[in-house]
């Protein structure tokens, strides 16, 4: 039989070829990885019904991973190893066990049980190891999904004999795991790739009816091991996956783990946000260059660059701000700033605004096909545009803001760029927040940092009298009754709302001492950060906030009453910042910055578990993150 597969852009899986005496009635193609399996074939009226957390049509209550170090591996001073965790995962939520324990929980809607043990004894003496003693707590396990890791510490087989002793050895790891409890297996090959050795195990897999995951790349990218991360003198150490090693692995597994629950993970949700370098030194602009745009699949994995083509000169770089509703469009800024302009800005300590000095325009970019139109270039109004969104309720229409004159202007246009027209046409305040409600028939902004409300054409404006000289990020409530803002002081403002008929102006909740920014530079910046504001729920019922609670800054909610609720209760020196609810209103994406590192982390709200999506290293960051709608 012949398998024609696709290749991933990192890593690449290889279907399990059946022995010659199996009959094979179908294939599931499942984008890049194609997995043979007669027990996957069942109709559904052939499975039991379970009541147990699933990721499709595969139970996932519980989890076996037996590997070797890589899996788990406990302290050994000797080598200046003090983790207990996979070697060389920089900590225990980095290795590729818990990211894919994560995954599942997100997947699934609840934390899976897991079990995890090192077989490496097996490896090292699988002539004669006894599987039944050996594994004895882990077979009674009954795990639904088992994840075998092994074969880096077997010896490579050189002759006939040796090869047999392997694979009837590994044909009798997987026979008696399948016979406990009747799990989904999935066996991977060797992070350091040995084709002798993987060839058998894939085999052994084929045979057995469970799925081989082909991880043999990963290995062989520098990229991967830990000691391209961060200093280990121990060379045994230092040449095991690292942070970004394991979170490869574990997408692998993952994947794999997808396509057997009959989903398809080319066609997840996905995620858009920005990475970019926090530490260069230069101050701002050195690290603002490094911004670029990224999608990954609303599980993690995936994460890859778009739009890279927008980066033609240097000093140019990309940011993800939104989607079209459908879901089928993202919307990314490109921006452009002069050396020599970057330096003013460094010296004077505020943005220096020229034509010549800077160019900032926003694109529509066609995530199945990466075509890329700049709309803001059309009929150009200004160098410097931004804050593009489709307008509700009329798919014709564009709104976005300009900088003219040194004065910020809300445009609306079409969606080809054409007929562009400022919606406070002659004002020569500064006017900034510029968002629609949902039926695309009223607008809010701020204009001097006040909040005003008007019609979709600018006229009818009304002026929310707050008595604070600061307002700031009107958003719309779903269901267009009410309007979310800040109010206070600057850097002393809470979350506030109003009725869209100017009418029950209300402070929600107050930010206790939080500055209302998230500092994303490690660098000193003279802007001081990005502003992070409140964001209604999908059922315009309450609203997600943050707020300091000692030295931390935690997520919260509160409803329209004024009832709170702290959402995260996290370690000394966490920060939470940019919470965004998904569509169904079942999660919560948000950024974390631990241990110095900004990364980006969902929470199910149902029970509050907390899954890591990116995995950042120090001197980087994955910030502002956008669902896709679906």
């Amino acid at each position: 039989m012949t398998v024609v597969y696709k290749p991933n852009l990192h890593h690449q899986y290889r279907p399990a070829r059946r022995s010659s005496n199996l009959k094979v009635s179908s294939l599931l193609v499942c984008g890049f990885i194609l997995i043979a399996s007669a027990t996957s074939l069942l109709a559904d009226e052939d499975v039991a019904p379970v009541a147990k957390p699933m990721i499709g049509r595969l139970p996932a209550a519980k989890i076996l991973f037996l590997g070797n170090s890589i899996t788990l591996h406990g302290p050994a001073p000797n080598i200046g190893w003090t983790g207990n965790w996979g070697m060389a995962a920089s900590e225990e939520g980095n290795d590729y066990v818990h990211l894919v324990t994560d995954r599942v929980a997100a997947a699934s809607g609840q934390k899976p049980q897991i079990k995890v043990k090192n077989i490496a004894d097996f490896e090292r003496g699988y002539e004669t190891y006894d599987l039944v003693a050996g594994l004895k707590e882990e077979l009674e396990f009954h795990a639904d999904i088992v994840i075998v890791a092994i074969g880096e510490n077997a010896s490579e087989p050189t002759t006939d004999e040796s090869k047999s002793a392997y694979s009837k050895a590994f044909a009798a790891l997987l026979t008696i795991l399948r016979q406990s409890g009747e799990p989904k297996v999935f066996v991977r090959s060797s992070f350091w790739a040995n084709a002798t050795k993987d060839s058998i195990m894939q085999q052994a897999a084929m045979d057995a009816d469970v799925t081989f995951v082909d991880i043999a790349k990963l290995g062989s990218d520098e990229s991967n091991m830990a000691r391209s991360e961060r200093q280990i003198e121990h060379a045994g150490v230092a040449g095991h996956p690292g942070d970004k090693g394991m979170k490869e692995i574990a997408d692998a597994i993952f994947t794999a783990i997808q396509c057997e629950a009959g989903l398809d993970p080319q066609h997840q949700q996905l995620i858009g946000y920005t990475v970019m370098r926090t530490d260069l030194p230069g101050g701002r602009h050195a690290n603002i260059r490094t911004m670029r745009a990224h999608v990954m699949n609303s599980d993690g994995t995936n994460a890859h660059e778009i739009a890279s083509e927008l980066i033609t000169e240097p000093d140019a770089w990309t940011q993800f701000a939104g989607w079209s509703p459908d879901g089928k469009t993202a919307i990314v800024a490109r921006g452009w700033q002069s050396p020599e302009n970057a330096a003013i800005e460094e010296e004077r300590k505020e943005f220096h605004f020229t034509q010549d000095g800077w160019l900032l325009d926003s694109y529509l970019v066609d995530v199945a096909t990466g075509m890329t139109q700049n709309v803001t270039s059309v009929d150009r109004v200004s160098f410097y545009n931004g804050g593009l969104f489709f307008w509700p309720g009329d798919a014709s229409k564009l709104g976005f803001t300009a900088l003219i004159d040194g004065n910020s202007h809300p445009f609306r246009m079409d969606l080809d760029g054409h007929n562009k027209t400022d919606l406070t046409s002659g004002s020569s305040q500064f006017t900034y927040g510029f968002t629609s409600s949902r039926d695309g028939r009223r607008i809010a902004y701020h204009k001097n940092y006040q909040i005003h409300l008007a019609d979709a054409d600018g006229s009818n404006a009304t002026l929310i009298e707050t008595g604070n000289p600061f307002n700031f990020g009107p958003t719309w409530s779903p269901d267009g009754e009410w309007v979310l803002f800040v109010s206070g002081e600057h850097y002393n403002c809470h979350p506030h709302i109003v009725r869209a008929n100017g009418t029950g102006l209300k402070k929600l909740a107050d930010r206790n001492g939080y500055r209302g920014v998230m500092e994303f530079l490690d660098v000193p910046d003279f802007h001081g950060g990005s502003s992070d504001t409140p964001v209604w729920s999908v059922d315009s019922k309450s609203v997600f906030y943050t707020a300091k609670v000692g030295e931390n800054v935690e997520l919260f909610t509160v409803n329209l009453n004024g009832e709170i609720i702290q959402l995260t209760k996290s370690p000394e020196g966490t920060l939470h910042y940019h919470p965004q609810p998904s569509a169904d209103g079942k999660q919560l994406l948000y950024g974390c910055r631990q241990n110095g590192i900004r990364q980006l982390c969902v929470m199910q709200l149902s029970d509050g578990t907390q899954t890591t999506m990116t995995s950042m290293t120090t001197g980087h960051a994955a910030i502002w993150p956008h669902w896709q709608p679906q």
